[in-house]
């Protein structure tokens, strides 16, 4: 098992990073909290359409659906944060992706990496994107803190150019847990390693 210990300074916040063992990373609970019933959600003519708590509507358009336009956009409707109010949806670009959070109060969006993931604390918010050698998308890790008025505020990122987060999972409100992967073209036996890490957060 290869030494991953280490210290990270990330936009003024302190983050210890040390190793885990797979048994360790298979063990942890898995905090989902997204709903991901969408029957309430329908998408009619190329549009989805999110209700808001002030009674207004939130309208979300594919743009050049299908079509190889560099201005293509194609929107997913994927679930809810109940205990934050954040509508998840799936924005396909052309020649990537991000996710979008809309605050269902306020119609405010906030783009992210990858598949949200609440702390237990129902705090912060953990993204990853793995899309390492692919320059137009990002490679790491988010970490989002909601505010009081309950939009999502960035704390810090994590890009990495040498291994890739398959996956994250909350091990507790103040640990993060990865799986990374090391494509063969950058391990130092060329060949492709798999490993798993944790990120342990300090305010």
């Amino acid at each position: 098992m290869s030494n991953d210990r280490d210290t990270l300074l990330l936009n003024g916040h302190t983050i210890y990073l040390d190793t885990i063992t797979d048994l360790q990373y298979s063990k942890v609970i898995k905090f989902n909290k997204i709903v991901y019933d969408t029957s309430p959600i329908m998408k009619v003519n190329d549009k989805i359409t999110l209700h808001l708590i002030n009674g207004k509507n939130i309208i979300l358009e594919d743009s050049f659906p299908n079509s190889d336009n560099d201005d293509q956009v194609t929107y997913k409707y994927v679930g809810f944060l109940k205990e934050v109010g954040l509508y998840i949806v799936i924005a396909q670009y052309f020649e990537s992706g991000e996710y979008l959070l809309i605050d269902n109060k306020t119609g405010s969006k906030t783009k992210v990496w990858g598949i949200p993931k609440l702390s237990p604390d129902n705090i912060h918010i953990i993204a990853a994107s793995s899309a390492i050698g692919y320059e137009i998308m990002p490679n790491g890790i988010q970490l989002w803190k909601i505010q009081t008025n309950g939009i999502p505020k960035l704390e810090w990122e994590y890009q990495q150019n040498k291994w890739s987060p398959e996956n994250v999972e909350w091990a507790d409100k103040n640990t993060i847990y990865v799986f990374k992967r090391t494509p063969e073209q950058l391990s130092s036996n060329n060949k492709e390693s798999k490993s798993y890490i944790k990120l342990l957060i300090k305010e």
